[in-house]
């Protein structure tokens, strides 16, 4: 199953370079990969509360059935094209935000400092001795929820072709003569 998640990763980290360099305004990007990330993390959860609510009294060797094993599957596919998605998406979100080279460098590590708390969290509640899987389950959903409601999309800005009328019409405006430099 490991395996399976960071293969989701590559299928997530290209889907996401694929709806983030769209020729589109930021906005549009944006509502297109957090719609993705939205929909499939979606499918995950489900498919893994369906699981447990169905196998909560099983011992582990006896649910290595079939359907558990594709519902188990989808789920962790799901989580892993969601954590690349996710991932691609908060990287391009800090290159709109902080344009200077270690402003960037600063809001990634603090990124990555808060993502490594969460694994840490994450390994610490993951025995079911600690904290059962639907529990477990509940609490990560509880954390995508909060994540979704927290959502701050990027304003519309001009694609590549407005962008340059622009700055000719500012050139024009502004009397500028030379307006062939741009």
């Amino acid at each position: 199953m490991v395996s399976l998640f960071y293969a989701a990763e590559i299928v997530g980290s290209f889907a996401s370079a694929q709806l983030l360099d769209a020729p589109t305004d930021d906005f549009t990007k944006a509502f297109r990969a957090y719609s993705v990330f939205f929909v499939v993390t979606s499918v995950g959860y489900g498919v893994a509360l369906v699981n447990e609510v169905n196998n909560q009294n099983e011992i582990i060797s006896d649910r290595d059935s079939l359907s558990n094993m594709l519902f188990g599957s989808v789920a962790i596919f799901s989580w892993g094209f969601t954590d690349a998605l996710i991932q691609g998406i908060l990287y391009w979100k800090l290159s709109l935000y902080y344009e200077d080279d270690k402003d960037q460098s600063r809001a990634v590590g603090f990124f990555k400092m808060v993502q490594s708390a969460g694994w840490c969290i994450g390994f610490a509640i993951s025995p079911p001795t600690r904290v059962s899987p639907l529990i477990q389950c509940a609490l990560t959903a509880a954390c995508y929820i909060i994540g979704l409601c927290v959502v701050d999309f990027p304003t519309a800005t001009p694609t590549p072709d407005e962008g340059v009328m622009n700055k000719v019409e500012i050139a024009v405006s502004s009397e500028t003569t030379h307006v062939q430099q741009l």
